[in-house]
């Protein structure tokens, strides 16, 4: 084999395993399930330095988007929804728990609102057809209390709390899990750089044939 060959080989398997690992974190709640075909990523680093504000996280979700990838910080609509994304949380082992795209919406004077008003999705509004209402939620026992009522209103967040339930709680550094409303664009681009190769050396070889 030539060593021309040999580097093509080796730069088509290189560009698809960059990609695999990239995207390894990935969960697909798929449609023949009963899932919506979303994918879903668990965003957790070996450093706890990593971990984001709400506001922060919402924008790092958000850059993580593609032309035709839209991704932002997991919405919950139904039970089945919530089993399948708190056991991306739940492997990771994470005592704190992990952001979600809730968020309490305070106009004006704060104090008007009660710890269950006013919560929203960050998808809400974006003409999915989806009913991004609060309609399905998931609180855990005495929850959303805004700390008892000691706290001025400031817990304004939805994060996961235990075995799936969920819980108002201030801005803070957490890890937080996407959700992306399409298909990766990179998987199938790696697909098709993987082909091209595979052309090309086959294109090669007849080459080398056809000289000989």
């Amino acid at each position: 084999m030539s060593k021309k060959l040999t580097f093509s080989l080796i730069a088509c398997l290189l560009i698809v395993g960059i990609y695999s690992q990239a995207y390894a974190a990935l969960v697909q709640w798929e449609k023949s399930l009963g899932g919506n075909g979303h994918y879903y990523e668990y965003v957790r680093t070996g450093n706890s330095n990593d971990r984001k504000t709400w506001n922060a996280a919402k924008e790092a979700a958000e850059a993580r988007s593609t032309d035709v990838l839209w991704a932002h910080l997991a919405t919950i609509k139904k039970v089945e929804e919530n089993d399948f994304v708190f056991a991306l949380r739940a492997s990771g082992n994470d005592p704190k728990g992990a952001w979600l795209g809730g968020f309490q919406e305070l106009d004006g004077n704060i104090t008007a609102y009660s710890p269950s008003s006013s919560w929203e999705w960050v998808d809400d509004g974006d003409g999915d057809g989806e009913d991004d209402s609060f309609g399905y939620t998931n609180w855990k026992s005495g929850e959303p209390n805004d700390g008892g009522g000691g706290e001025n209103n400031q817990e304004n967040f939805l994060v996961y709390d235990y075995y799936g339930k969920w819980n108002d709680v201030p801005d803070g550094p957490r890890w937080y899990i996407v959700e992306y409303e399409a298909y990766p664009t990179p998987i199938p681009a790696s697909a098709w750089l993987l082909g091209s190769g595979i052309l090309g050396i086959i294109g090669y070889r007849r080459k080398l044939k056809s000289n000989v």
